[in-house]
């Protein structure tokens, strides 16, 4: 886009103005090669207004040369007229291209919202195609896991009957040698095991499909498995963390268990000390004793036990953060 400035847009102004052309906003912006209509009108009415008007009231004119200039400045005014006017157009013509401009922005949003709801109907419409799809390729999954346990079932019977077979032949051969009698019912036998033979390559073929079925089924199992993988570890990492709180937790305990030992402690010393307060000596006795009188007989004087304060129970502080 190109740099719209007032000296580009003056000097575009003044070349069409020159050319004999308007200065309008779209001969502006076809003359810079582009560029905002509301820049371009911005810079062309800063030129405009800059630009000399020539007033009929402006004019100083002596009683001398008045008559003699009469018909030029009539012919000036005619000209500052026929400028407005075609400044008036010019000004409608801007009008118009910013009113076309605009037009075309709402056209264009207008059309970008269309594209907005059609790409959004598209994204819904693919979730639901590929939660279909997740559902059916789930159905095939089970259904061909229960056809290869049947076909393994089968199998494994199947071999069974032919290992018997087998043996059934190997005893009628046993037979055979010492009765020759045995021969037509180990020929009977032998073509029973060719025809469990051409079942069992049948079954064998089956299950040569089925188990590449079951690589393809291996692959969405490792698939599954991975993101278990990245489950477990989201899982592990929040359990390491709620171990590491559970951590935090103890050791809080713990110091709150250090803080009322403490407690507990210092209550004990107070206690004591106020006891050893209360069970002090009594006072030391005079150095001369006096008769007691008859009037008033001795006292016993027994100590008095002193009652012990009660202990006060402190609030434990809050465990440190």
């Amino acid at each position: 886009m190109a740099l719209v400035t007032f000296q580009a847009v003056s000097e575009a102004a003044e070349a069409l103005q020159a050319g004999g052309s308007k200065p309008s906003v779209r001969a502006l912006m076809a003359a810079l090669g582009g560029g905002s209509p509301n820049s371009i009108l911005k810079h062309l009415r800063e030129w405009q207004a800059g630009r000399p008007v020539v007033r009929t009231s402006d004019i100083e004119i002596s009683d001398k040369v008045r008559a003699a200039i009469r018909e030029q400045i009539e012919a000036a005014a005619a000209d500052a007229a026929s400028a407005a006017e075609a400044r008036a157009a010019s000004v409608e013509d801007d009008l118009q291209a910013l009113a076309d401009a605009q037009q075309a922005a709402e056209q264009q949003i207008e059309s970008l919202t269309a594209d907005l709801a059609s790409a959004r109907a598209q994204v819904a419409d693919l979730t639901d195609q590929m939660t279909e799809a997740l559902t059916e390729a789930e159905q095939d999954k089970k259904h061909a896991a229960e056809v290869l346990t049947g076909l393994r079932g089968e199998l494994a019977a199947e071999r069974e009957r032919t290992s018997q077979i087998g043996a059934d032949l190997a005893k009628a051969e046993v037979r055979l040698e010492q009765v020759p009698a045995l021969v037509a019912e180990v020929a009977a036998l032998k073509v029973a095991l060719n025809e469990q033979q051409t079942g069992r390559q049948t079954a064998e073929q089956q299950a040569a499909v089925l188990t590449s079925q079951l690589e393809a089924l291996r692959v969405q199992f490792a698939d599954l498995r991975a993101t278990v993988a990245r489950i477990e570890a989201d899982r592990d990492q929040a359990r390491e963390q709620a171990h590491l709180a559970q951590g935090e937790a103890k050791e809080q305990a713990r110091r709150i268990g250090e803080q009322e030992a403490i407690i507990a402690s210092l209550r004990a010393d107070l206690t004591q000390k106020a006891q050893e307060t209360t069970e002090a000596a009594p006072p030391a006795a005079p150095e001369f004793s006096l008769e007691p009188s008859p009037l008033i007989e001795p006292e016993t004087t027994t100590p008095v036990q002193p009652k012990k304060a009660p202990v006060k129970r402190r609030t434990p502080p809050p465990p440190a953060a």
